[in-house]
């Protein structure tokens, strides 16, 4: 099995060589999603399955893979990443459902297959290039990549059980519960009816359908068309810049950066109160301040 495991990883090495096809050579019409279950962790996020879809001449999908030029990705678009359960695994066939009773959330771990799930008969294998992090990163939240040149695949031996065939068109390559959209960028190896491989490569697709973005309307980028939240929520700083530093203020003529302040004590007096100072920042052109004023059209105030 090494030996075979060593010349699935060379032979993914060199397909990228090659011109990249999404169709398989006609054989591949597109990924597709479907919604399992909406906020069933409570948290908001849904979860999802992704198929590769095949015409009636394709035959069986021999693997999934990735390399440096033909990268394999899974990125989530909100910080939270993709959720993996603590007694889940990389793979369907991994999960066993009669765990579901005592773990509920297991039911929605996010995994990779082609074709089994949770209690299906699984002859998956895999070989990813030793350089790689992808499951680590994907295992704790983050996005899967894989893009070296050795790269990485999950594979089955071809014709040793029937998971990889498509069943109504469809081979089911993965799970994925997220609070966002994924983009999703696939290459799949599949076998004609005459059991010669040919390459779906680049297979992309964003899910759920539509917009991602802002949805606190308190934010300085709140988007009302959004019907994802993508985590990237931001304020204006002290500047007027949506989600700056208060790095970009120039005042008094370019002299002044603005204001800043330190903690002196927290709760010196026992009454709850805590003492700060207050700074004002100035470039190496200003050589002294003279003044502090207020007027009715420059105002000078403090409000606690």
């Amino acid at each position: 099995m090494k030996k075979y495991i060593l010349l699935i990883a060379v032979l993914f090495s060199a397909i990228q060589f090659f011109a990249q096809d999404p169709t398989g050579d006609g054989l591949c019409t597109g990924l597709t999603y479907e919604v399992v279950s909406s906020d069933p962790l409570g948290t908001g996020a849904a979860t999802y399955r992704l198929y590769a879809n095949f015409t009636a001449d394709a035959s069986e999908v021999t693997a999934v893979y990735g390399t440096e030029l033909t990268p394999w990705e899974m990125i989530a678009t909100h910080p939270d990443g993709f959720y993996n359960d603590a007694v889940g695994s990389d793979f369907g066939g991994g999960v066993n459902p009669l765990f579901f009773g005592a773990f509920p959330s297991l039911e929605y771990d996010s995994w990779f297959t082609i074709g089994s799930q949770p209690g299906d008969d699984d002859g998956l294998n895999s070989a990813f290039d030793s350089a790689l992090t992808s499951f680590a990163d994907f295992n704790s939240g983050g996005d899967f990549v894989v893009n070296t040149f050795i790269g990485g695949s999950i594979f089955v031996v071809p014709g040793a059980n029937s998971q990889g065939i498509p069943v109504a068109g469809s081979v089911l390559l993965g799970q994925f519960t997220t609070s966002g959209q994924v983009h999703a960028l696939v290459n799949v190896q599949v076998r004609d009816q005459a059991g010669e491989s040919h390459y779906a490569e680049g297979l992309t697709m964003t899910f759920p359908e539509g917009i991602s973005g802002c949805q606190d309307v308190a934010a300085c980028n709140y988007n009302p068309d959004a019907i994802y939240d993508d985590g990237s929520c931001a304020v204006n700083d002290d500047c007027g810049v949506c989600g700056g530093d208060g790095s970009s203020c120039v005042f008094g003529d370019g002299l002044c950066t603005g204001l800043s302040y330190e903690v002196v004590s927290s709760d010196p007096l026992g009454t709850g109160a805590t003492t700060y100072r207050l700074y004002a920042n100035l470039t190496a052109d200003a050589s002294e301040v003279t003044a502090m004023y207020g007027t009715d059209t420059a105002p000078w105030e403090m409000i606690a």
